[in-house]
């Protein structure tokens, strides 16, 4: 058994909390209709609750992850979990990839010494099972819930042995970033199966709902008791925490599984429907229906006669035209769709790209509306069912908190903020900025003043511009460096105020205007389309 010396209490302390799915509609539910989060509240008080905080497209696990550990959309991480690549003619499947520096690895570049439990979007990228100087810690039981794996984050507070794959350690002292990661709540919204004892997979809407806010209270007293640990050992007061998630969760399928042999709507997938009303659209603009091919799976290739590929991932659609007369029937088979009893949203390429994915993404991605689901299943799914890979409102809004030293006390802010604002908070917290290449930008509102970045406030209103060059104008503190989109600009002089001209190309242009001032960078993105003049008329 081996002892890790670590920095004395005292100094900084992080705590990274990831609660995946924790949806903002479900801390309303539960402290309005059920027992409350009586330790969330209390941490509240001594921190920010940030009511208008989203997630990003696609809202699925494995590419948020990414978007939080690195401060980046998928465009820059290169992780949009599954898409057709029209060029390549492939359905392209993504895991765990990740092309930039994560908080972790920001971390120990910067000499912070780091663990984590069960917090995989950082194993092998930063912490390492076996790997004292950077440890990444597991429950011995797996599948494990928040409590088992409060219990093991415990042992690291209290100087107790913590098992490392074949060998115990004991740290004298905790690391400076701690990130524990609990799936609970994805799990029982999923419906698959329960994580906490005296829970049953639930058999009716009701039952849902009541699985959820039960599993959020008992998560809750499991986070108390490891605030409560940070307290018995001297090292709260010195202690920041950061608690998240990834994406919210809606309902889809049956209200009932008893109710299957009357094969209620929600049950039945909307799918087919969808394709055959896009297809028809086919006969206004090429005198035919559109030929569609349905690809649901990594490494699926499409016919040499498609019009159209589908590709669904549960309540959403993601669509590629690849006839040219496709294009021009966008607005056509937009129309259709919203009249249909399944439609929630949409968004256009053009939206897709604003939101942080690249160009090749999709064209077109419907989303459903609850119940209904877009599961390429004709059999339908006659059970009670969670899913998240939407773009519903109650997907994209998730809870999002900071707690403790440095953080702003008792603050209720609704300014939007994102998850790629994580990781930079999270590096701010630990004394240094990052990571690299991030697009977010440290939560200066939740922070007290003597952690804030430089101001950067952008006063460019035009979106849509009809030439090549553009001015981004804007406001920032004097002597503030200005960067865009990495290109040095100058220093903003004492009026405060700065104007430059960049270079854009046709379609959608991102622009990241960052200010740097006194070791700290602020960052602000806009985004500019290019279009010909002939498109103003």
């Amino acid at each position: 058994m081996s002892r890790q010396p670590f920095a004395q209490p005292g100094s900084r302390l992080v705590l990274y909390v990831n609660w995946d799915g924790f949806a903002y509609e479900w801390y309303r539910l539960v402290n309005t209709s059920y027992g409350g989060t009586p330790h969330i509240n209390a941490l509240l008080q001594d921190g920010v609750l940030f009511t208008n905080a989203s997630t990003g497209v696609p809202a699925i696990t494995g590419a948020m992850q990414q978007c939080l550990a690195s401060g980046a959309w998928p465009v820059d991480t290169g992780n949009c979990y599954r898409y057709y690549h029209a060029e390549n003619n492939v359905v392209m499947q993504f895991a765990r990839e990740n092309k930039l520096e994560n908080i972790v690895e920001a971390a120990v570049r910067h000499k912070v010494r780091v663990a984590g439990v069960n917090a995989w979007y950082f194993e092998n990228r930063g912490l390492f099972e076996g790997n004292e100087q950077q440890p990444y810690l597991r429950t011995e039981s797996m599948p494990s819930n928040f409590g088992q794996r409060v219990d093991e984050l415990i042992k690291v507070i209290h100087g107790e042995p913590v098992r490392m794959g074949d060998k115990h350690i004991i740290f004298d002292d905790i690391p400076q970033f701690l990130s524990i990661y609990a799936d609970d709540i994805d799990t029982v919204a999923h419906n698959g199966r329960v994580t906490y004892d005296g829970l049953k997979v639930a058999g009716n809407i009701q039952e849902w709902y009541d699985n959820i806010a039960q599993t959020i209270m008992r998560m809750d007293q499991d986070l108390g008791r490891l605030v409560a640990a940070l307290r018995r050992t001297g090292r709260y007061e010195h202690s920041s925490i950061v608690l998240t998630t990834d994406h919210g969760m809606i309902h889809y399928g049956a209200h009932s599984k008893e109710q299957h042999h009357e094969a209620e709507p929600g049950a039945l997938t909307s799918l087919y429907d969808m394709t055959a009303c896009i297809a028809n659209v086919g006969l206004r603009h090429i005198g035919r229906k559109f030929a569609i091919e349905i690809l649901p799976a990594g490494g699926m290739q499409a016919k040499s006669d498609t019009d159209i590929v589908i590709v669904p991932i549960m309540l959403q659609a993601q669509i590629t035209f690849l006839h040219p007369a496709c294009h021009p029937a966008i607005p056509d088979i937009i129309e259709q769709i919203k009249s249909k009893w399944y439609y929630g949203t949409h968004l256009t390429s053009d939206q897709l790209m604003k939101a942080g994915l690249p160009s090749t993404y999709a064209d077109l991605v419907i989303s459903s509306c609850p119940p209904y689901h877009f599961i390429p299943d004709p059999h339908g799914c006659y059970a009670v069912g969670g899913n998240h890979a939407s773009l519903d409102p109650q997907v994209k809004h998730i809870f999002t908190m900071l707690s403790g030293a440095n953080i702003a006390k008792g603050v209720v802010c609704d300014k939007p903020i994102s998850i790629i604002d994580i990781a930079p908070t999270l590096a701010r917290l630990l004394g240094f900025e990052g990571p690299q290449h991030a697009t977010g930008t440290a939560l200066d509102d939740g922070l007290q003043n003597h952690m804030q970045g430089p101001q950067l406030t952008i006063t460019t209103t035009e979106d849509t511009i009809y030439t090549t060059v553009a001015t981004v104008s804007g406001k920032a503190s004097s002597g503030a460096t200005i960067t865009i989109n990495g290109e040095h600009k100058g220093d903003v002089d004492e009026s405060g105020s700065f104007a430059y001209t960049i270079n854009c190309a046709a379609g959608v242009n991102r622009v990241l205007i960052e200010a740097a001032y006194g070791g700290r960078t602020s960052r602000r993105t806009i985004y500019m389309t290019v279009k010909d003049e002939m498109q103003s008329t």
